[in-house]
């Protein structure tokens, strides 16, 4: 599963309409659960139900390559230009990104084999 995983605050909540509801919702939260405010909420990215990134990978003919799983530190090093392996490396994290990379750096040797 490639998922997405976001602290409760950071997700957007609306009613049916779509008018945005978040600070609402949260003030509820607060006054009623407070318990529930430091928890996380996940969701797919791509939804295995209709096949996952695989089958998106199969319908545009280009090779699966691997999972990420979308965690917050991952998005944060994308969204502010920094390289999420090396700090990866610091924290002594497992790398997720290697694997791929690996793939796409071996996949980029066959072609210009060929």
């Amino acid at each position: 599963m490639a998922g997405m995983l976001a602290p409760l605050s950071a997700v957007s909540f609306r009613d049916a309409s779509g008018a945005d509801v978040s600070a609402h919702a949260l003030e509820l939260i607060a006054a009623r659960c407070p318990e529930l405010l430091p928890l996380s909420v996940s969701y797919d990215v791509f939804p295995s139900a209709r096949g996952g990134a695989e089958a998106m990978a199969a319908a545009f003919k280009v090779p699966f390559l691997g999972r990420v799983p979308l965690e917050p530190e991952l998005t944060r090093a994308c969204e502010n230009g920094r390289s999420y392996t090396a700090a990866a490396l610091r924290n002594g994290c497992v790398d997720v990104v290697r694997p791929i990379v690996e793939r796409l750096l071996q996949a980029t040797r066959d072609a210009d084999a060929d």
